[in-house]
């Protein structure tokens, strides 16, 4: 019940630098399928670092669980442009596009 509270106070103790700490904690909401929550942090992390493909990936993945096909094929083709041979990030454009 306080997971929320301990994923903001520690991304807050990074000082806000870190993208890696919101990628975590997205990554931890998601495996409990907390959508919400994980969409919140993993776009956090995008933010902190939009070069890196796998958090746009997993910012992808998550919008897609949460219905939102439009920003999860946004994403996704971020994430293809950082990283064109993704293996995960092109299975899962084809599954949008099914």
């Amino acid at each position: 019940s306080n997971a929320l509270f301990c994923f903001e106070k520690a991304n807050e103790l990074t000082g806000g630098e870190d993208w890696r700490i919101p990628l975590l904690s997205g990554l931890c909401f998601a495996r409990k399928r907390q959508w919400a929550s994980s969409e919140d942090f993993l776009r956090r992390a995008t933010v902190k670092n939009p070069k890196s493909a796998f958090a746009w990936y997993e910012l992808a993945r998550v919008l897609l669980e949460m219905g939102q096909t439009d920003r999860a094929v946004d994403a996704v083709g971020r994430c293809e442009q950082l990283n064109p041979s993704f293996k995960p990030a092109l299975d899962l454009k084809e599954r949008i596009y099914k």
